[in-house]
């Protein structure tokens, strides 16, 4: 009996004893999570970082579209010597385009133009649809606009088909965006990084860049094209500076 109540006595030692290393345990624990928590947290500081460049375009788009002249917009039936021609004429645009590396496209289509009155659905003409897309640089102008001259006389010599001549367009192209795109990324880092090290002089602490979240960039968008149907002449638009700017939200950290 008195060896049972000894043994009780060492059990409930030792559950004491755990019990009392355990509280140590948890209170050193809490001790260093309270001591983490409440030191000096860093310093954040937020701030909005813009750049932009300016850009001189040097890329023109346009789109030539033929249409059915007069003549073929009129004439109630095709035999096979007038869809030779309209092929031929085809032909030889496409050849004369072939020899420049700005313009692509020149596939086209025919179709009647119907009456429909009462039982009777009359042919009282034709549609001709085609274009060419063209890309050009400055400096390619007026070898575009010998190019329009010569398709020009080339459908003077058959009275089927007519040139409309848009204005021209300009624009970056994608590369060119890209490029100064990038070129704007970097600059936002360089500044970031110089604002880091200008905290850090200024707080007397370890600044470093905590986050950067970059905004969306300004687009710039190409002016409508205006149709020209009594020049076979494109005049280059006057050209402005455009500015692509670019933005991003940088959180600092100091401690």
């Amino acid at each position: 009996m008195q060896l049972l109540h000894s043994m009780k006595s060492v059990v409930v030692l030792v559950v004491l004893f755990v019990v009392f290393l355990s509280g140590i345990l948890f209170e050193s624990f809490t001790q260093k999570i309270f001591t983490y928590n409440s030191s000096p947290l860093a310093m954040e500081i937020s701030r909005q970082i813009e750049v932009s460049t300016n850009v001189l375009p040097n890329t023109f788009y346009s789109r030539p579209t033929f249409s059915a002249s007069d003549f073929l917009g009129h004439k109630t039936e095709l035999n096979d010597e007038d869809k030779a021609i309209i092929s031929d004429i085809f032909a030889k645009i496409l050849k004369r385009v072939s020899q420049e590396d700005f313009c692509t496209g020149g596939s086209y289509d025919v179709y009647p133009i119907y009456n429909y009155s009462g039982d009777n659905n009359d042919i009282t003409g034709h549609r001709l649809n085609s274009y060419l897309e063209c890309k050009i640089t400055q400096e390619q102008i007026e070898t575009y606009n010998t190019l329009l001259r010569d398709i020009d006389s080339i459908l003077k010599d058959y009275k089927y088909i007519s040139l409309n001549i848009p204005a021209l367009n300009m624009s970056l192209s994608t590369q060119e965006i890209r490029n100064h795109k990038e070129k704007l990324y970097n600059e936002i880092f360089l500044k970031a990084e110089e604002l880091a090290l200008e905290y850090s002089q200024r707080f007397k602490k370890d600044c470093e860049i905590y986050s950067l979240f970059f905004g969306d960039q300004e687009h710039i968008a190409p002016r409508q094209a205006e149709i020209l149907k009594s020049t076979s002449t494109a005049h280059a638009p006057i050209v402005k500076e455009k500015e692509i700017a670019l933005s991003a939200s940088v959180i600092f950290a100091c401690k």
